[in-house]
C-alpha cells in the first residue's frame, strides 16, 4: 500500500524515480548511443588534432590549415582516417565510462545513499582510468597510427586498416605494444572524467536545481556537458601529447623508440621543441572535446529520462537497490 503525501495523494511513479540512483545497464545505454553520434560528427576533429601532434616539422599552422592540407593531399575521406577503430572506440569507451561511474558512485555512497562532491571527483576519476586500461589505450594506439602516416599517391599505405594495423602492431612490436603510452592515457582519462563527472553533478545540484535522476531539457545538458568539459583537457593537455607520441612510435628488433617513457619524454619534447609543444593540439582538442561532452550528456540525460517515464511502478526504490547490489558484486 502506497503511502500518501501530506495532501493526501499517493506519491507519482515519477517522485518514487526521483529518491533511487538510476541503474548502470541504463547509463550503458545512454553512454553506448551517445558515442554513435560522436563519432560522426567529431572524427575530422580528432584526426587533425592527433597530426598536429605528430607534427614536429611544424607544417600545419593550425587545425583549419591541417584540414585543409588533408583535404588537398588525400581527399575528404583524409579527414575521417581511422573511423572505423575510432566509432567502436567511442561506443565502448562511452558505455564504459558511464556505467563504471555509475557503480563506483554506488560503492562511494554515504550511510543516507548520498554521494559527496569527493566522492563524485574520485568516482569520475576511477570510471576514467577504468575505461583507459579496458578500452581506450588499444583503440588509440591503431588509431594513432592509422591517422598519423601519409598517404602517398601510388604507394601501398603501411597501415590499410584497423584489424591490419592490430596484427602489424602485434608482429612486429607484440601484443603489448597495443598498451603503449598506458601510463598518460590513465592520467589523461582520469583528470577528464574527475573533472567532468564533478563539475557536471556540481551544477546540476547547485545551478539547476536537480536530484540524481533527473534529467535536463537538452540544451541544458549539452551547455552542462560542455562547460564541464573544459578544466580536463586544459590541465592534462602535456599527457595527451605524451600520450600520442608513445602511441604513434614504432619499436621492433633493429629500431630504438625515441621516447623510452612519460618523463623522458617530456623533457625531450621541452628540449627539442620547447615547452609549448606540450600543449600542441590544444584548440582542436577543446573543439573537439567540448561538444563530445555535450552530446554525451544530452543524449544521456535524454535516455535517463526516457527511463524515468518509461519504467513500470512496481519498479520500487527497494528493487533498485538490489539491481544496483546485484550489478556491483557481479562486476
Amino acid at each position: 500500500m502506497e503511502t500518501p503525501h501530506v495532501n493526501g495523494s499517493a506519491p507519482s511513479r515519477k517522485d518514487v524515480r526521483k529518491q533511487q540512483p538510476v541503474p548502470p545497464y541504463c547509463k550503458l545505454i545512454g553512454g553506448a548511443s551517445s558515442g554513435v553520434i560522436e563519432a560522426l560528427m567529431l572524427t575530422p576533429l580528432d584526426v587533425t588534432k592527433t597530426r598536429l601532434q605528430l607534427d614536429r616539422t611544424k607544417q600545419y599552422r593550425n587545425m583549419f590549415d591541417c584540414g585543409i592540407k588533408l583535404v588537398k593531399a588525400e581527399g575528404p575521406k583524409g579527414l575521417y582516417k581511422g573511423f572505423t577503430p575510432w566509432t567502436i572506440h567511442v561506443v565502448t569507451k562511452n558505455g564504459t565510462r558511464f556505467y563504471f561511474n555509475a557503480v563506483y558512485r554506488y560503492m562511494l555512497r554515504d550511510s543516507n545513499g548520498k554521494v559527496s562532491g569527493t566522492s563524485e571527483f574520485v568516482a569520475g576519476a576511477m570510471a576514467g582510468a577504468t575505461e583507459a586500461v579496458l578500452i581506450v589505450t588499444p583503440f588509440e594506439v591503431i588509431k594513432t597510427r592509422l591517422q598519423g602516416q601519409n598517404i602517398i599517391k601510388g604507394q601501398a599505405p603501411k597501415y590499410r586498416g584497423p584489424i591490419h594495423t592490430a596484427l602489424t602492431i602485434i608482429r612486429n612490436e607484440g601484443p603489448f605494444a597495443l598498451w603503449k603510452g598506458v601510463a598518460p592515457t590513465i592520467g589523461r582519462q582520469g583528470v577528464n572524467q574527475a573533472c567532468s563527472f564533478w563539475s557536471n553533478n556540481a551544477m546540476k545540484t547547485h545551478l539547476w536545481k536537480l536530484e540524481d535522476g533527473e534529467s535536463l531539457p537538452a540544451w541544458k545538458s549539452g551547455l552542462t556537458g560542455m562547460l564541464g568539459g573544459i578544466p580536463g583537457p586544459c590541465i592534462n593537455c602535456p599527457l595527451d601529447v605524451i600520450k600520442t607520441r608513445l602511441m604513434a612510435q614504432e619499436a621492433g628488433k633493429h629500431t630504438t623508440a625515441k621516447y623510452r617513457g612519460v618523463f623522458h619524454a617530456i623533457r625531450l619534447i621541452a628540449k627539442e621543441e620547447g615547452v609549448l609543444a606540450l600543449y600542441r593540439g590544444l584548440g582542436p582538442r577543446l573543439a573537439r572535446l567540448c561538444p563530445s561532452y555535450g552530446i554525451q550528456w544530452m543524449v544521456m540525460d535524454q535516455v535517463t529520462a526516457y527511463f524515468v517515464e518509461s519504467e513500470p511502478p512496481s519498479f520500487t526504490l527497494e528493487k533498485a537497490k538490489l539491481q544496483l547490489e546485484s550489478e556491483v558484486q557481479s562486476g
